[in-house]
């Protein structure tokens, strides 16, 4: 019971910290460029991970610094379109908007690794249309803004990350692969910064931005690979899926209590659906369709 309590309570931690990253990158992006946030977060964040995790290091070969290039790639382009669409969208719209990778993620292995779907991935996903709706309906009508197409977009990114991840690791050393997919999404942002001509502005950040970067990459891009392997190795994969699925609670209620944000009777409802939906795509519930007999 110990086990799984702590096993638990580690899982729900790690939850609580993906859930902040809403927040925090809010807090950084006031004060900040998307390009440059995406830079110093992952570049402080890859720092601590070699510090914490550098007998890793020794497992580095040609195939994981590949598998580990497209990781990047996945999520420098997720995290870019996430971050350029928090400037605009409040944090709790924009957790509720990347929960809907849960139930895309089975659609996802599908069509990539051949993956069966059940019935109980269709339903999710139809009930997490059914929240993006509502979510997007107004007096007049439906209306989807170009920031919240970015986060959908950003949620595709994100579930070929996640999908491309499940292949690559079990062959790999998975901590030496964070390390490396996450120092090259670093570069990626340095080279983006650079572009742009926003090197300077490092100079004139904000300290209320500072926190946002300095806590999202300690809390975020580190502590939350420690207590979600430690959770794993207390907790089946099951109940991880499970507990994993307030992650966007998290983040709705994190952005209400520390940056202030309300919810409309839409966004509220939407919401509900949508973490619903996430809820019912990783339980252990499924739907069986019950054998007719034909004469």
């Amino acid at each position: 019971m110990k086990k799984i309590f702590n096993g638990t309570t580690l899982m729900l931690l790690t939850c609580m910290i993906w859930g902040s990253n809403f927040v925090f990158a809010k807090m950084a992006l006031s004060g900040t460029s998307p390009y440059m946030y995406n830079f110093l977060r992952y570049g402080i964040g890859s720092i601590i991970l070699i510090i914490i995790f550098k007998d890793h290091l020794k497992n580095l070969n040609r195939d994981l610094i590949k598998d580990s290039l497209l990781l990047a790639i996945f999520t420098f382009i997720s995290s870019t379109l996430f971050t350029l669409a928090l400037k605009e969208l409040p944090a709790s719209e924009v957790g509720a908007y990347r929960a809907i990778q849960v139930p895309l993620i089975p659609f996802i292995a599908h069509f990539i690794l051949k993956e069966k779907l059940s019935l109980k991935n269709v339903f999710a996903a139809i009930m997490a249309f059914i929240g993006l709706v509502i979510l997007n309906y107004t007096g007049s009508g439906f209306n989807m803004s170009y920031s919240v197409l970015l986060v959908l977009l950003s949620a595709l990114f994100y579930s070929l990350y996640i999908v491309f991840t499940e292949r690559d690791v079990n062959k790999e050393d998975a901590m030496a692969l964070a390390i490396v997919q996450s120092s090259l999404i670093a570069i990626f942002g340095l080279i983006a910064v650079v572009s742009r001509g926003e090197l300077s502005t490092i100079s004139s950040i904000t300290n209320y931005s500072l926190i946002g970067i300095l806590t999202s990459a300690f809390l975020v891009n580190s502590l939350s690979y420690v207590t979600q392997c430690m959770a794993q190795q207390r907790i089946s994969a099951s109940d991880t899926g499970i507990i994993s699925s307030t992650s966007p609670l998290f983040s709705i209620l994190l952005a209400v209590i520390l940056l202030g944000e309300t919810l409309t009777i839409n966004q509220a409802i939407g919401s509900a659906i949508i973490i619903s939906s996430v809820m019912v795509a990783n339980s252990h519930f499924e739907f069986h369709r019950k054998h007719i007999k034909h004469h």
